[in-house]
């Protein structure tokens, strides 16, 4: 089927090695023009709509033309187009990265000023209770889970740079490297040598939205990718030549590494690892071949296991704590305790539509998987173990993620559709690939259509991709950032000697973790009654007036102005006031 598909692309394609490569320069210039759009940006916090289209018209563009990429293309070329491609996805995410003073997302924060004081201190905090603020009390603990910490302060020392800088040259950059290669040499072999495939593969791979997240936020979750992208690569080695002593010593070093990195990471590992002894089950059921491969892969995971059992248990303290990490990699209880208060305010609909996006890569997988089972069925599937390999794994991440997110919670869903996007590029390469070689020119258009809307959308993700200000649906968007005169209030704080604040949640956790005594106003901020506060110091984000902000873990619009009803109350002193933050002491009368 691989050979029919890149012999039909190139017998169809009416463009000559010229076109292709005047299409790339022009790409190219419009990559520049874009650079130059958002360098005269007139907002300093949101990137202007035009770099937006850019970016999807290239990435759309390199999609199409990967299917010519085949056709008798000097190796120049075909190396110029994939530089080309991992600079503009490094760009998107850098160029949203550095609008803010400081970090993205929600535990960066945290991973931040762990770091900082490892670097202050010269060695590894005991404890992380510390850093965490009002949120203490996560089973996760860092100071023995310490890998993604060591590699940023490793660069800190060697480059002199801030954490900011070091987090995302030596996790981020090596991550959309690493993970660039392993796809490709994968998508190489089940592809054979169809370099547009292989390419289309690696595009869909690093375009994919929770990819682009984990390249903006990262974290040990991010870094467990990589490690992960390393396992299954040991995986096609054990899989397609002997089992040497060798495979199984990397294979257990990768192990320890995902336990001392992230807890998530090392539980999708083990999928991985049982969704190969599945498969060897299955060949072996179907081909009537020996046991031997299933046998010693079921060895492999007690192996793995013990490994991590003996890690965790060290950590954690004492065996029955191991159900704490294990919970924290699968259930985000504070995320459900959310649900349960604010499902009577959280349409389904919102829910929905602020994952299109994942949807629609899903649908393309989907299509690709059934273009497979029609044309080669499942015993050719089953022979061909890394094909199958990619779409079980991929497959048992997508359940974790999406499940959930349609009964209206989410257990960590973005997590798991993170490794599923990466798994499950190769059917969707497959599906988009045989929509746009198709003889109708109907359904070629449809497919340059699809091809499109799923770019531009995912690029203006709302929670994930794009936190700047420019999304498709502006009910499910968020900036998951702080700027600077947000940030300028800590310096008030201390000098007036204010030890405390209550804010919205994402604010309140952000100064928490800087150090200050925070409440958030979840509660009164649905209720519009603000004398239940602990602390009398009450904080009102501008921001909040007009967009929409986290209430219990969910974005939602607070549906009135809380200024209007602080203000004109007497025992509500203003004490503070910018273009950014209105500040609240409580005045006992």
């Amino acid at each position: 089927m691989v050979n029919l598909i890149v012999a039909q692309s190139c017998r169809d394609s009416n463009w000559s090695k010229i076109q292709i490569k005047m299409l790339i320069l022009a790409l190219i210039v419009i990559y520049l023009g874009s650079i130059f759009v958002l360098y005269d940006r007139r907002d300093p916090y949101t990137r202007p709509s035009v770099f937006y289209i850019s970016a999807s018209i290239i990435l759309t563009s390199l999609a199409i033309l990967s299917l010519n990429l085949n056709c008798n293309l000097d190796t120049g070329t075909k190396l110029v187009t994939f530089l080309f491609l991992l600079l503009v996805i490094f760009t998107f995410v850098i160029s949203q990265y550095y609008l803010f003073p400081l970090v993205t997302g929600v535990d960066p924060w945290f991973h931040m000023k762990f770091n900082n004081d490892i670097v202050r201190t010269g060695r590894i905090p005991y404890s992380q209770s510390q850093y965490f603020g009002m949120y203490a009390s996560s089973k996760v603990q860092y100071s023995r889970m310490p890998v993604f910490h060591i590699l940023i302060v490793v660069m800190r020392y060697i480059e002199s740079i801030d954490y900011k800088s070091a987090v995302m040259f030596s996790i981020s950059l090596p991550q959309l490297l690493i993970v660039s290669m392993i796809t490709y040499l994968l998508s190489r072999y089940i592809f054979k040598r169809s370099s547009g495939l292989n390419f289309l593969v690696v595009l869909i791979t690093i375009s994919a939205e929770h990819f682009i997240f984990m390249l903006r936020n990262p974290i040990p979750n991010s870094l467990g990718g990589v490690y992960l992208a390393l396992v299954f690569w040991s995986l096609f080695k054990f899989l397609n030549e002997d089992i040497s002593p060798k495979v199984y010593l990397l294979l257990l070093i990768f192990s320890f590494t995902l336990s001392i990195t992230h807890s998530i990471s090392t539980i999708a590992m083990f999928i991985a690892l049982g969704s190969v002894f599945m498969l060897l089950m299955i060949h072996e059921s179907i081909l009537k071949s020996s046991r031997d491969a299933s046998k010693k892969t079921f060895m492999l995971i007690i192996l793995s296991g013990v490994v991590v059992y003996f890690w965790w248990t060290y950590i954690s303290g004492h065996t029955p704590k191991i159900l704490d990490i294990l919970k924290t990699g699968l259930i985000a209880t504070k995320l459900i305790r959310g649900y349960a208060v604010m499902k009577t305010k959280i349409h389904f609909f919102d829910l929905v539509i602020g994952v299109i996006p994942v949807i629609i890569y899903h649908i393309l997988a989907l299509i690709g998987i059934a273009i497979l089972l029609f044309r080669r069925g499942i015993k050719e599937i089953v022979s061909d173990k890394i094909l199958a390999l990619t779409i079980l794994i991929g497959g048992s991440y997508a359940v974790l993620g999406s499940i959930p997110r349609l009964l209206g919670f989410a257990l960590l869903a973005h997590r798991w559709w993170y490794f599923s996007e990466m798994f499950l590029s190769v059917p969707v390469a497959i599906g988009v690939s045989n929509i746009l070689i198709h003889k109708s020119k109907l359904i070629k258009l449809m497919g340059v259509i699809t091809v499109a809307i799923y770019f531009t959308l995912t690029l203006t993700e709302p929670q994930y991709v794009s936190i700047d200000g420019m999304s498709y649906y502006e009910k499910d968007s968020f900036r998951y950032s702080l700027i600077l005169s947000e940030l300028q209030y800590t310096n008030f704080a201390k000098v007036h000697n204010i030890t405390c604040v209550s804010s919205d949640e994402y604010y309140a956790y952000v100064l928490s973790i800087l150090g200050m005594k925070t409440e958030e106003i979840n509660d009164e901020l649905l209720t519009r009654s603000f004398e239940t506060v602990k602390c009398p110091v009450i904080g009102i984000r501008t921001y909040m007036l007009f967009h929409p902000i986290k209430v219990h873990q969910f974005v939602y619009k607070v549906p009135y102005n809380p200024l209007r009803i602080l203000s004109p109350r007497v025992e509500w002193n203003k004490i503070y006031s910018s273009n950014a933050l209105n500040v609240f002491r409580k005045i006992y009368i």
